[in-house]
């Protein structure tokens, strides 16, 4: 758990720099409520996808393993290079045979002192970590989220105090913005129109693809309110 935490603070610190230097600190300042409030919903997020991958590895089958072939590549990302391993996991699963799997674009290396992996009833899926970890990072990353919507609220009410009315060029900026994120996440409901049409004929939905679905219908309903409301704003 305090790996996780270190790890959040490190990116969190990484982010807060970035911005100060690209829009400055007193920017920063006005807008504390909104990137706060980002962080809270980006830790949701992660949230929900790590309790769905423990709800859906619940019934994986804990199987003896090891790894070989731990590599190590450099990749840009953006303006920043980053930093993914690859691997090969070898098991005996319950039928006594041994198989194995490669994985790559990992973010974290992986544990080269690795003895056990969980898979599948049908040896498709191959975790590393177990369903009950997931669970607790999801339940961490709830209450970190928790804990940044409930910072949200007085600086919410703060901005409000000291910026009672919008100007005409925030709220255009407001309204461009919105705009821009609204195609955004009509573009995420179009790339995964399939979780609709698999929902109405009761069959598998992805979870992944669910995820982005309700992303982006998130996104899409959040700006298209947030440029309705700049535009009856310029209006008055």
């Amino acid at each position: 758990m305090m790996q996780n935490i270190l790890f959040i603070i490190f990116i969190a610190c990484a982010i807060a720099c970035n911005l100060i230097g690209r829009f400055g600190l007193e920017n920063i300042k006005k807008y504390l409520h909104l990137i706060v409030l980002g962080f809270a919903l980006f830790m949701l997020f992660i949230g929900i996808l790590n309790y769905q991958g423990a709800f859906y590895s619940k019934n994986f089958i804990r199987v003896p393993a090891y790894i070989t072939d731990v590599k190590s590549t450099r990749r840009y990302a953006g303006k920043r290079i980053r930093t993914e391993y690859s691997c090969t996991i070898h098991y005996t699963f319950t039928d006594g045979k041994d198989y194995y799997c490669e994985e790559e674009g990992l973010i974290e290396k992986p544990d080269e002192n690795l003895s056990k992996v969980w898979v599948s009833r049908d040896n498709k899926d191959v975790h590393m970590y177990s369903p009950k970890s997931a669970l607790t990072s999801s339940m961490h990353n709830f209450m970190l989220s928790g804990v940044l919507f409930l910072v949200t609220i007085p600086l919410f009410i703060i901005h409000k105090k000291k910026y009672p009315r919008p100007s005409a060029e925030e709220l255009e900026d407001a309204s461009i913005i919105g705009t821009i994120f609204a195609f955004i996440g009509v573009a995420l409901l179009f790339n995964t129109n399939a979780v609709v049409g698999n929902f109405m004929r009761h069959e598998e939905v992805d979870y992944f693809n669910l995820d982005i679905f309700v992303v982006g219908l998130l996104i899409a309903v959040t700006s298209i309110m947030v440029v309705l409301h700049s535009k009856r704003k310029l209006k008055h």
